[in-house]
């Protein structure tokens, strides 16, 4: 059996918590953090948003992927996620945000996936 089929398994299992906690926490943040705020307050704010909501969601898919792997990730996408929400504003829409978040998520995963293959090229496995 090829390794590939696993391999697949786990990106699109951290891809899909990572973008879930994404969402989450750009949804968190564009609700609670007003608009008011400075942009670099509003971004901090957004990010420790994100990191409170990263850990229910690295728990519940360390159930599944493991518990490191996916934490790193999440931890990032809910931390660009909880800026990205931040920085939109009250007046984006919900479809906005999510997909905001989402974005970041995809953007994170990408990043991953990139230093993955170049640590993998190197040959430290």
């Amino acid at each position: 059996m090829s390794t590939a089929y696993p391999r697949a398994r786990y990106f699109l299992g951290d891809l899909a918590a990572t973008a879930l906690g994404s969402a989450l926490a750009a949804l968190a943040a564009n609700a609670l953090i007003p608009d008011g705020l400075p942009a670099l307050a509003g971004m901090v704010a957004g990010m420790l948003a994100g990191m409170a909501l990263a850990i229910p969601v690295s728990l519940a898919a360390g159930q599944f992927l493991g518990m490191i792997e996916p934490m790193l990730q999440i931890m990032f996408g809910c931390m660009l996620g909880g800026m990205a929400g931040a920085m939109l504003g009250a007046d984006a829409g919900a479809g906005t945000v999510v997909s905001g978040g989402a974005g970041c998520a995809l953007a994170t995963c990408a990043g991953f996936a990139v230093a993955d293959w170049a640590l993998r090229a190197r040959g430290a496995e």
